[in-house]
């Protein structure tokens, strides 16, 4: 610890400086993408209705777990937004999500520091200087949280799990600084516990952290008790939502996600469909070998194809709201073929991810590795100084078997390189191996910051001032010209072409899509004659529907004059669509 002392304030005032810098460009990114709002997170927006409501079989959801839409029902409760500045007050609690993953990111930073202080003292090693750590650690965090979990508009959830990756980390840390202690067990826990309500990915993974939590010891019979303490805080919280799911789906069940994505990935994906555009909407059991579905969406006319799923779900969009529904019956079935594709496709992801994107990272671990090489010092505890590090390998297996994207990993990202600088120095310890350290160190970092995070700030910044980012509230202006049309909330509305963006606008103006035509099928029904078109418009009234909306990226829809399109909103740019309505 008199090394840290040592380093006076220079530590403090780097990381006041990173703090400010990060809280500005997060704040930029979130004024920036306020509008773009992942579909996900109007699941999520239902799934907080639904528990505000005491819908409590509609907010038992298979696919997301609940913690984010807690969060979101406390933001809903606190702020109490109108339609139209939701999607802001989202962008604003992420941004409060991204500032408390600062906290969390600290607090990691300090253990790996303690941790390899205690480590470098035993095998006579430099400590890599406090304040080059800080400064490396946070312009990771702002590389991870702004490029890769919130490219397109931060993701809330992904940026909680972020976090609570972040604690469970120092926690291990923490443990082996002081393995006697039983305080960081029952964090642990409770972190991991925390952990699997936000994704599911969690559960498999807390048994990697728990196991890993005990090999820190030596002596296994004075660990194990301490890690049957973490365990039995980490089963009292995920108890509870463990049993009211399995209750809601009437068998038991932790999520239903992995099943449902590996069936989606593995089992449905190519060379059955076209090369990794798996069958996410209206699977109708027709892939052979997955498996037949329980209760699909139902397919209410042939050609083109027009699918309805009003029920059982009071949902912005009921055929995503839970996913794992509509694919409940689907067979995890392995098909060697197709998962060696995944796997490729993983590793050329990971590639992307750890070498190509960033190979300046690469370069300065080569350099310290080349300095420690030339020094010889080794020192003991070789195990101690990586056992820590074995969740990132089982995260990106359990990943790489399925699917993988960046948002995914963004946080184990960061904690890899960390690790890596931190154990792979292994210079002796004088002030001129120091100074070697925090200079390598330094320059790396200043790299990060100026070859990726804040070009990526300045981007944002032009986009704002230049106006681009008013031009994506084209929701705003879509769910507005609804409600002069007179289309009240609750209204059940069908839809022609991507129900995806078209769930955004949904939600701002309260009506539920609940039929729809989608953008593979949707030539099929304009090609059609005037008697289908008839025909379609019979059934979907049969259902409930009262308007049909549709988007275009050119002109109104033609040859269609039975419908009396209306064009509410005109595109904001060359890049938008216009949209249109049928009222029936």
């Amino acid at each position: 610890m008199d090394a840290i002392a040592r380093t006076g304030s220079a530590p403090r005032i780097v990381t006041i400086i990173c703090w400010i810098f990060a809280i500005t460009a997060g704040g930029i990114r979130a004024w920036a993408t306020r509008y773009e709002v992942a579909t996900d997170i109007i699941s999520y927006l239902d799934m907080a209705d639904a528990y505000l409501r005491g819908d409590w079989f509609m907010a038992l959801n298979g696919q997301w777990n609940p913690f984010y839409a807690w969060l979101l029902a406390l933001m809903r409760l606190l702020i109490k937004p109108d339609p139209y500045s939701e999607f802001q007050a989202v962008a604003g609690l992420d941004f409060v999500i991204y500032v408390a993953g600062l906290l969390c990111l600290h607090f990691f930073l300090r253990q790996l520091l303690y941790y390899t202080q205690k480590l470098n003292v035993q095998s006579g090693t430099a400590l890599i200087p406090t304040w080059a750590l800080f400064a490396f650690g946070y312009l990771l965090y702002s590389y991870t949280s702004l490029r890769l979990i919130g490219m397109h508009g931060f993701k809330g959830a992904d940026l909680c799990i972020a976090n609570f990756t972040y604690l469970a980390f120092g926690l291990l840390l923490w443990i082996g600084t002081e393995p006697m202690r039983w305080l960081p067990y029952g964090f642990l826990g409770l972190v991991l516990g925390c952990g699997y309500l936000t994704k599911a990915i969690m559960f498999p993974m807390s048994f990697v952290f728990l196991v890993t939590s005990l090999c820190f010891k030596v002596d296994l019979k004075k660990a194990l008790p301490r890690g049957m303490f973490a365990f039995l805080v980490f089963i009292v919280i995920s108890v509870p939502f463990i049993a009211a799911l399995s209750k809601s789906k009437g068998r038991f069940t932790y999520s239903d996600t992995g099943t449902y994505n590996y069936a989606l990935f593995v089992c449905m994906g190519p060379p059955l469909l076209r090369p990794w555009v798996p069958p996410y909407f209206h699977w109708q059991g027709d892939v052979p070998g997955c498996g037949t579905p329980t209760h699909p969406t139902r397919k209410i006319y042939a050609m083109p194809a027009v699918y309805e799923f009003d029920a059982p779900f009071h949902a912005t969009y009921g055929a995503w709201y839970d996913p794992s529904y509509w694919y409940e019956g689907a067979l995890a079935r392995i098909d060697v073929g197709n998962q060696i594709r995944v796997l490729r496709l993983s590793l050329e992801r990971y590639f992307n991810l750890f070498i190509r994107s960033q190979p300046v990272l690469i370069m300065g671990f080569i350099i310290l590795a080349s300095m420690s090489w030339r020094w010889r010092s080794f020192g003991p505890n070789s195990m101690a100084r990586w056992i820590w590090l074995v969740p990132i390998a089982a995260v990106l297996l359990l990943y790489g078997l399925v699917h993988v994207e960046d948002r995914f990993v963004g946080a184990y990202i960061a904690v890899f390189w960390l690790g890596l600088y931190m154990m792979g120095s292994r210079l002796p310890d004088s002030p001129s191996s120091r100074t070697l350290l925090g200079g390598v160190i330094g320059g790396v970092a200043a790299v990060v910051l100026f070859s990726t995070v804040l070009p990526k700030t300045l981007s944002d910044v032009r986009t704002i001032a230049v106006g681009r980012s008013e031009a994506n509230d084209e929701y705003v202006r879509v769910a507005k010209g609804l409600r002069k049309l007179g289309i009240q909330p609750g209204t059940q509305i069908a839809h022609i072409g991507s129900a995806f963006r078209s769930s955004l606008w949904a939600r701002m103006a309260r009506v539920r899509i609940t039929a729809e035509i989608t953008s593979e099928d949707a030539p099929d029904y304009w090609h059609a004659d005037s008697a289908t078109k008839h025909d379609i418009r019979e059934v979907l009234t049969k259902t409930g529907v009262k308007a049909i909306v549709t988007d275009s990226p050119t002109s109104p829809p033609r040859d269609d004059s039975d419908m009396q399109w209306q064009l509410i909103a005109h595109p904001s740019n060359q890049d938008k669509h216009s949209y249109y309505v049928s009222l029936f």
